[in-house]
């Protein structure tokens, strides 16, 4: 292995850099995960730790080359559509050499281009280091392979997130075919409760106000992806059952991965017991009684579905920050 060059990716910095004999000759603005950091697989999380360059792919192909299973497939030209997480240009394979990133190369994390310039800079991505097409080509002439990378942890808070639970308005039965379409329309929503339009409205709100929703489902994971996409919410964990067992420890995942500077939740008021010590805020979809309001305000700031002016000016203000450094997922296995 290289023991005179390396690379750094900083998480916090969102920046890749190339230190030579311990001096740094050159950085790069990056894009890694969204969901933050993980090793899980299928998490859409970037690891972190030591790796080693173990393979180094594209050398020959022109800037912009599609790659799918690590094979040119294409050209991608600026101005075309970027929707698609794409693999573009150069690929540099990781390997895992920590007890928790060890399925690295499995999970298939590469430094890669990308047909999302205009995101670089900021965390957007599902796993992947992404780059600049220019700046990945200048990258993959500076290393070889076997030169080792660093993925340092994010420290700081970063983003805020709203877990959105809904099954209890979503009917599971004989209406599962109403969300089978994979581009819902706005108009399936008459099918719905009418408590499901407020939903959605809070949902656009907290995207508008820069709040990423998170859907918690113990519904099938096909209905619960249908029900994500109806919500136009991007990303969603699916539950065996709402229970502490299961519910506690994905939002801590969620927390310990994201590092939010805010969380709220948004569903039925019973399970606010289960995760008032883990958000700011919770919007019950239910009215709450005198005695459940007196109560359950004690241990959480909630507030009804209907009182749009309380939860519209608790997404759009800056309630107190969420003390990441408390959750320790192992304390709920």
């Amino acid at each position: 292995m290289s023991s005179v060059r390396r690379l750094v990716v900083s998480l916090d910095d969102q920046t890749l850099s190339v230190i030579e004999n311990d001096a740094c000759v050159h950085s790069y603005p990056v894009s890694t995960a969204i969901k933050g950091m993980g090793f899980a697989k299928d998490s859409f999380r970037t690891p972190t730790g030591t790796f080693r360059i173990i393979e180094a792919i594209g050398a020959d192909q022109p800037s912009g080359t599609i790659f799918k299973g690590r094979l040119p497939v294409g050209l991608w030209q600026r101005g075309d559509l970027a929707d698609q997480d794409l693999v573009l240009t150069r690929i540099l394979r990781l390997d895992g050499l920590d007890i928790p990133n060890a399925n690295t190369l499995e999970r298939c994390i590469y430094i890669h281009g990308t047909n999302q310039e205009e995101l670089i800079g900021q965390r957007a991505g599902h796993g992947c280091v992404r780059m600049r097409n220019d700046d990945m080509i200048e990258l993959f002439n500076r290393v070889m392979v076997n030169d080792l990378v660093e993925i340092q942890p994010a420290t700081q808070p970063c983003g805020s997130l709203l877990f959105v639970h809904l099954d209890h308005i979503i009917p599971l039965a004989n209406e599962v075919h109403i969300y089978e379409s994979i581009h819902p329309s706005r108009d399936l929503f008459e099918n719905l409760p009418a408590t499901a339009n407020k939903v959605s409205e809070v949902i656009i709100s907290a995207k508008a106000a820069g709040w990423i929703p998170v859907l918690l489902s113990s519904s099938p994971t096909d209905l619960a992806a249908s029900i994500s996409r109806l919500f136009e919410i991007e990303y969603y964990d699916v539950l065996g059952r709402l229970t502490d067992f299961e519910l506690l420890p994905i939002i801590c995942e969620w927390r310990r991965s994201f590092l939010p500077v805010r969380a709220m939740m948004l569903g039925h008021h019973s399970i606010i017991p289960s995760v008032y010590t883990l958000v700011d805020g919770f919007i019950s979809t239910e009215s709450l009684s005198l005695h459940e309001k007196l109560t359950l305000d004690s241990l959480s700031k909630v507030i009804e579905l209907d009182d749009v002016a309380s939860w519209s000016q608790l997404l759009h203000s800056g309630p107190a920050v969420v003390d990441n450094r408390s959750i320790h997922i192992t304390s709920y296995n």
